[in-house]
């Protein structure tokens, strides 16, 4: 590697390692003062060069030479990373947040497109101020900013809080981007439109036309695939090709991202050769088109680092992939050294680097023995199949390079294991690289010539239509991703990497390595074997899965699964976190599904968990409250074939060793109010499941139905103060407490009164937004929580 690589990987290291508010920078000053002395003992001497200090008695010089000038790049990156936070903060983050009040006056010019949110109305960025260190801030405001555009100014009086702390906890996604100020309007919008979209937004401008340029040109199907390879814009696509597109590992391919701007690019050399006139050209292009594309790290990683290696040859240097990777990072780290946190550009350089380091090297390994069974030129059939084969080889070994690298990631940040990544690749890869150039041809077209494009868009769109069916058909496999709650399957991730590294760190590279998979996977057997007999094991079991705001509840006795609610708001539909929880146990059948009332953060996972599990009953509220709600829960389980089980009196059902027992809403008014409540039973345990019920339905719930001292209790309406009293907890008792939330909740949940309130009763609390998922097993009398 080129000292570049190390010195932006101390750079990188030293931004992540701030972003996190970790201190002790202070001891690279030590690390430095250490390393120097030993780099200028031990550097060529003038006439000597690195060869000859390699040979014979300098050799043990040699490699301590190549150490320490390794650690004096990352210290010295390191080091500029820390004197350019403090200049980026003093200079743009801190003024920004010194704006920062309840009742500000606001006012701004808009500098993108409307988004609608997910609980109404839309968002729009908004530069506050004139100049380079004017700061951006993310405005939320009504329905009628639906038709705002760039340049167009907005006054107003409103909320403005820094966008790193949300109820008092600290979150990174902003300012990763950017974004260091929140505003939330208050009232009526003073509106100035402007006459034309200035040009330093004409980016945004001709993405907003080729968006509405793809859905002309493109049937309803394939325009959301085409919107997403081609902007990145994923709010066309419906949730189940969402999820399905994350769990067959397709969703770094499904929209923008450094292939497919390396697929154009190379597309484009092919057309106009490459020379220097074509560069200085594309140049240009690719930067207007990462900004099309929202100016995502992965884009503009790709045209960084694309265009060191185009213009490398031209200036007669040598193009190097680690050093122009190191170089896209020092450019993006110096535009914003707190994107460092962006799990986006971890997700991308992670995986470029897996590229270049092992799927280079692994293609040329076994790209061996199918070179020298290479057909003649007059077998066109064979050669046909062979040059399959080789791209075959190639997709697959860049999905596992990549693979490789951002497989730790994605289990960290998103709790998932996923194991279909190198066939989808092999699959689908060629189609959306395909699909990403047809629409930005059709789609540019569409703008002027809609009639002709439409036709032509008819045959373009089987590329969607084909990566859509790829994506279903992995997607719905039940073990294409695996969830980290299982501690088993973390084991067997752990153990795939000890063997990697024995085989990378050996003399010899090993000459079966189809025996070693196949040891990995009767492995991997074993783990879902393991969880699965440690959970039926288990006299009780329950679960508080990780859902965001929202949620979902596993019970587990004698080998049958029961499930209340399935609801939340994260990036992953809650049906899908409690598929794959069952996954890592080897289940794709749940016997009971319970919700206790409609709302949306306890049911929106329903279709989905449908879609992934056969589930053989579900239990509703009666009443009219939410008619709307039981009639499509119906609907859904008659498409199912699950029986439905409308709970108008107290219910017990059985749950293997031990029993579920159903009490019917005790209020009316709010769909709150009139949910059915759960108690779980298995020997001298008791769990109570209240969904959203208020301190008014508590208080009803233990005066009329038949509650004892319950050991564990998931609180009520995810600990908002209205809920769990002081005479419910008092009836109830409750040893251990789970409070399902999400971290930094627009509504401030869990509440300090009734966090207070299971203080004093000596209650042990566990909670989703700060511990993910909390597991709690009875065995033997014996409770254990992890």
């Amino acid at each position: 590697m080129r000292r570049l690589a190390w010195f932006a990987g101390g750079f990188g290291a030293a931004c992540l390692w701030m972003c996190y508010g970790l201190q002790g920078l202070s001891w690279l000053s030590s690390i430095l003062l250490l390393v120097w002395p030993i780099w200028l003992a031990t550097r060529p001497r003038l006439g000597e060069g690195p060869i000859l200090l390699r040979r014979g008695e300098n050799k043990k010089r040699y490699w301590w030479y190549q150490i320490s000038r390794r650690g004096l790049a990352l210290c010295l990156g390191a080091l500029a990373a820390a004197l350019w936070a403090a200049t980026y903060f003093s200079l743009f983050r801190a003024p920004a947040e010194k704006m920062a009040g309840e009742e500000v006056a606001i006012s701004g010019e808009v500098a993108s497109y409307p988004v609608g949110t997910s609980i109404g109305g839309y968002s729009v960025t908004l530069r506050l101020g004139e100049g380079l260190l004017a700061p951006d801030a993310l405005a939320f405001g009504p329905e009628d900013w639906a038709g705002l555009k760039p340049g167009d100014r907005l006054s107003f009086t409103g909320r403005l809080r820094p966008s790193h702390r949300a109820f008092g906890d600290e979150t990174t996604y902003y300012t990763a981007k950017g974004v260091y100020l929140m505003a939330y309007c208050r009232g009526e919008a003073e509106l100035v439109s402007a006459r034309s979209v200035p040009p330093r937004y004409w980016p945004a401008l001709c993405a907003h036309a080729l968006r509405d340029g793809i859905y002309a040109a493109f049937d309803e199907t394939a325009a959301p695939i085409a919107a997403a390879v081609t902007l990145g814009d994923k709010t066309g696509l419906d949730d189940t090709l969402y999820s399905a597109l994350n769990r067959a590992g397709l969703m770094h391919a499904a929209v923008v991202s450094g292939l497919h701007i390396s697929f154009l690019m190379g597309a484009a050399l092919a057309l106009f050769g490459r020379n220097r006139r074509t560069a200085l050209a594309l140049l240009p292009l690719l930067v207007f088109y990462a900004l099309m594309a929202g100016g995502t790290p992965s884009a503009f990683r790709a045209v960084i680092m694309d265009s060191a290696l185009l213009f490398a040859p031209l200036a007669s240097r040598e193009g190097d992939g680690p050093s122009a990777l190191a170089f896209a990072l020092l450019i993006l780290l110096i535009q914003n050294p707190f994107a460092a946190a962006s799990v986006g550009l971890q997700l991308s350089f992670a995986s470029v680097a897996g590229i270049l380091l092992v799927a280079e090297p692994l293609f040329r390994w076994m790209y061996r023995p199918i070179r020298a069974r290479k057909p003649g030129k007059d077998r066109r059939i064979a050669m046909i199949l062979w040059k399959a084969g080789r791209y075959a080889l190639s997709s697959a070994c860049v999905s596992l390079g990549a693979g490789l690298f951002t497989a730790p990631l994605i289990a960290l940040y998103f709790g998932q294991i996923l194991l279909l990544s190198p066939l989808s690749g092999i699959l689908a890869l060629w189609a959306l690289s395909l699909l990403m150039v047809c629409a930005l041809a059709l789609g540019t077209l569409a703008v002027f010539l809609p009639g002709p494009a439409a036709l032509l868009g008819a045959a373009a769109g089987l590329l969607g239509h084909y990566a859509r069916w790829v994506a279903l058909a992995l997607g719905r496999f039940p073990f294409a991703s695996l969830s980290t709650d299982s501690t088993y399957c973390v084991i067997w991730l752990a153990a795939v990497y000890l063997v990697l590294a024995a085989a990378f760190l050996g003399k010899e590279r090993p000459r079966r390595p189809l025996l070693g998979a196949g040891a990995l996977a009767l492995l991997l057997c074993a783990a879902i074997g393991l969880g699965r007999l440690e959970a039926d094991g288990a006299d009780l079991s329950v679960a508080a899965l990780d859902v965001w705001q929202g949620s979902a509840t596993v019970l587990q006795s004698g080998g049958r699964t029961a499930l209340v609610d399935c609801g939340g708001s994260g990036s992953r539909s809650a049906g899908d976190a409690a598929a794959d929880y069952f996954a890592a146990q080897g289940r794709t059948r749940l016997d009971l599904l319970v919700l206790t009332h409609f709302d949306s953060d306890h049911c929106n996972g329903v279709e989905q968990l449908f879609y992934r599990m056969r589930v053989e009953t579900v239990a509703v509220p009666g009443g009219e409250t939410d008619p709307e709600g039981l009639t499509r829960i119906a609907e859904l389980a008659r498409q199912e074939g699950a029986e439905l089980l409308v709970v108008d009196d107290t219910q017990a059902l059985p749950l293997g060793g031990g029993s579920v027992t159903l009490f019917p809403p005790l209020g009316g008014g709010t769909s709150n109010e009139s949910g059915l409540f759960a108690l779980c039973s298995a020997g001298e345990f008791d769990a109570l499941i209240t969904g959203d019920a208020d301190a008014f339905v508590e208080k009803m719930l233990v005066k009329y139905c038949p509650i004892p001292d319950v050991e564990l209790l998931i609180v009520g309406h995810h600990g908002a103060k209205s809920s769990s009293c002081e005479q419910f907890l008092q009836a109830t008792a409750p040893e251990i407490a789970l409070i399902s939330a999400g971290a930094n909740n627009s509504y401030g949940h869990p509440a300090p009164e009734t966090l207070e309130r299971l203080e004093v009763l000596g209650a042990r609390i566990h909670r989703t937004d700060r511990e993910g998922t909390v597991i709690v097993q009875v065995r033997d009398g014996r409770v254990g929580i992890y």
